[in-house]
């Protein structure tokens, strides 16, 4: 069972619902195996959150987190708002 990081709490998502999606849009990007770039990263969920017709208003919102500070910063957001595989 894989675990990431969910709340501010430290809690994980697998012990919140037993393993369920706990992301805010409810979808799943796939990052590993794939460029590590912030750009590269950034494109692939936008990309998803368009495809998926989640509003614009979420999507500045997750733009707005994920570019407001550095790397780390940015793979906080996504794990927040998508499942990573």
């Amino acid at each position: 069972m894989r675990y990431r990081p969910y709340g501010k709490e430290g809690t994980t998502s697998a012990s919140l619902l037993g393993g369920k999606n706990m992301s805010r849009t409810g979808l799943t990007v796939k990052l590993i195996g794939r460029d590590g770039n912030a750009f590269a990263i950034l494109g692939t969920c936008l990309e998803a959150m368009r495809r998926n017709k989640i509003s614009k208003e979420e999507i500045e919102e997750f733009k707005k987190q994920a570019m407001s500070g550095d790397y780390n910063n940015l793979l906080r957001v996504v794990t927040e708002w998508f499942e990573v595989e």
